[in-house]
């Protein structure tokens, strides 16, 4: 969740995105994806790139500051932006929306046939 009209990500969020990575850390020690996906408020300026500046700012979060390694993170190219003003109080439009995708816990045999297959690095 973000401030109006803000692409930083607040100090409250990034708790809770440390809380969820630490509980993925634990859960799936082989990452492969995160895809992003925004929404911005009706009547924020410049709203579609604001969705898209916060996206890359949870990315940076998750990435540097939380050293949360997946193999690829897919960001949003546009942000979509609320055709109408939100309920009042609710602060549910101005988000970015995380999907994980954990990788295989273990090697895979099917793996070891394909021409591409590089072993993983234990970490």
């Amino acid at each position: 969740m973000f401030e109006r009209n803000s692409a930083t990500v607040p100090a409250k969020e990034v708790l809770k995105l440390a809380n969820w990575t630490a509980m993925l850390r634990l859960q799936y020690p082989n990452r492969e994806s995160l895809f992003l996906s925004t929404q911005a408020a009706f009547g924020e300026h410049d709203a579609s790139n604001l969705g898209v500046k916060r996206a890359r700012n949870v990315a940076r979060v998750l990435k540097e500051d939380l050293q949360f390694d997946v193999r690829e993170v897919e960001l949003p190219t546009k942000g979509y932006v609320a055709a109408i003003p939100a309920p009042e109080g609710s602060d549910m439009v101005k988000r970015v929306d995380i999907d994980f995708l954990p990788a295989c816990p273990h090697e895979c045999p099917c793996q070891k046939g394909d021409p591409l297959y590089k072993p993983q690095v234990p970490q």
